[in-house]
């Protein structure tokens, strides 16, 4: 080209008032014309082009929101504690449709074999929340452990809000579950005061050899039990009568006990 664009289309331009029209015009100019676009330059708003380059950065290095994440803001979580919130594994699609996966095999073993698969149910039940708060935090199993590192909360604070929502989630599940139960008695909520006990007996120890080993050695534990007391007793439920509750509910308030006198324990561990 071998004129210059007019000084007002510039102007307007660097302003962005200029109409879509005349704006693709400027910009198939300025590349060929050295004159205009040092005159550009000059015109430019540095503040407005920072925050525009800023609002590129964002769109494209800040990742989207998940459906979790998208959920929990839904809720009222604040947006940061969404975010970590919502990489917990155990919050994962895949994780939650395998936990319904499995709870709709013992619901079918339930029906099919009555109180043997009744009791297959209440064994697994309560092993879930257990095995979603194992998976929620720790260098193991979380990828954004490193990340989590760096966040402004507590290791304990942390692993609270993840354990607080993984046992939510999956015990709405297991509820959903148990009301498919054949008969709709008592074992329908039977698993719940094992479920809180294991849940907070897996904690407790987690204050000393981590989660994933603590989850496990409580759920070894509780197939023991439950197995051991179908075996001397010859019912498969008796683990989860009157005994088995209170059993249950003692543990959990021994597990409680063990994670507020130790809680510092989980932020010395994490950097371990």
């Amino acid at each position: 080209m071998s004129t210059h664009l007019e000084h007002d289309w510039l102007v307007r331009y660097a302003r962005g008032e200029l109409d879509q029209a005349r704006s693709f015009s400027v910009e198939a100019h300025l590349p060929a014309c050295g004159d205009c676009r040092a005159a550009v330059a000059g015109l430019v708003d540095t503040t407005r082009m920072a925050r525009t380059w800023d609002a590129i950065e964002d769109a494209i290095d800040v990742p989207p929101r998940t459906f979790v994440e998208r959920a929990l803001v839904r809720a009222g979580v604040g947006e940061p504690t969404a975010r970590l919130l919502a990489v917990t594994p155990a919050l994962r699609l895949s994780w939650l449709a395998a936990i319904a996966i499995v709870l709709t095999l013992a619901v079918v073993s339930a029906r099919a074999r009555g109180e043997e698969g009744v009791m297959v149910f209440l064994l697994v039940a309560p092993l879930l929340p257990l095995a979603g708060v194992a998976a929620a935090y720790g260098p193991l199993v979380d990828p954004a452990f490193e990340l989590t590192l760096a966040a402004p909360l507590g290791s304990f604070r942390l692993l609270v809000l993840r354990a607080l929502a993984v046992v939510a989630v999956t015990a709405l599940i297991a509820a959903g579950a148990a009301l498919a139960l054949p008969g709709l008695d008592w074992t329908v909520a039977a698993w719940l005061l094992p479920s809180l006990g294991l849940t907070l007996a897996g904690l407790g120890l987690a204050t000393s050899i981590g989660p994933a080993v603590s989850s496990l050695l409580v759920a070894g534990t509780w197939v023991f039990v439950v197995l051991g007391a179908w075996q001397a007793s010859g019912d498969p439920l008796s683990a989860f009568g009157d005994a088995g509750q209170l059993t249950s509910l003692a543990v959990g308030v021994a597990g409680l006990a063990a994670v507020l006198a130790r809680r510092d324990n989980f932020d010395i561990r994490s950097h371990e």
